[in-house]
């Protein structure tokens, strides 16, 4: 909470819960509860991160932050076709008007893609990302997703689409105060990770996207798919 302070009591701060911030008691939704936070953290979690879900522990939403579309969901809830969470994504992915945030970002704590041993059922690093590929890979290619954000002990990946295992991607921590915050414009999309005790840029990507780029159409997806 220190390290966020400064950040967090001077604008807006956005979050996507994980292991450490479910365990809502006696849930049980998709994970066994009181493994990770003791059982009791969704709680304080829900209180003092109160962010624009639809209901109470549904912590799933979406924001535009000027041309970019941003879609927050849970890995640590139901995320599998058929399911609560998966039909809002999908609205919400299919509802965003990209002639006004070009830019379609989704954020999640677990990776789909993850350089790990974990094995075991079924919270292990591997298995969950089984089940995220399995739910939503195919979703964020239908409708253009350009980015994912997304943790891996102890680092944050940024992905860049991906099909079967083919991965583009680097690992960021950000800790702290962020004065360099994502830049976007309709042709571009700058990131930087900046040492913030020295000013200097560690890492950085830009997409880019020509002026009258428009997405493909989801409903002709089987066509194109790699």
């Amino acid at each position: 909470m220190d390290q966020i302070e400064p950040l967090a009591r001077s604008m807006p701060y956005m979050t996507a819960i994980g292991n450490h911030e479910r365990d809502w008691p006696g849930s049980g939704d998709r994970f066994p509860s009181m493994y990770d936070s003791g059982g009791e953290c969704g709680v304080p979690t829900e209180r003092h991160f109160s962010m624009p879900g639809p209901a109470e522990d549904k912590p799933w939403y979406s924001f535009d932050y000027g041309p970019i579309h941003f879609t927050i969901y849970s890995t640590e809830h139901r995320f599998h076709p058929g399911s609560e969470q998966h039909e809002f994504i999908r609205e919400d992915l299919a509802a965003v008007d990209r002639s006004i945030t070009p830019w379609l970002v989704v954020g999640g704590h677990r990776p789909f893609y993850i350089d790990s041993t974990s094995t075991h059922a079924p919270d292990g690093d591997q298995p969950v990302a089984d089940d995220l590929r399995s739910a939503l890979e195919d979703l964020f290619l239908r409708f253009s997703v350009d980015l994912t954000w997304q943790r891996a002990p102890p680092q944050l990946p940024t992905h860049l689409p991906s099909v079967s295992e083919q991965l583009s991607g680097t690992s960021w921590r950000w800790l702290g105060d962020c004065p360099h915050p994502p830049e976007a414009n309709a042709t571009h999309f700058t990131c930087e990770m900046v040492e913030d005790l020295q000013g200097f840029v560690m890492d950085s990507f830009v997409l880019r996207k020509p002026l009258d780029w428009r997405p493909r159409d989801p409903e002709t997806y089987h066509n194109w798919r790699p």
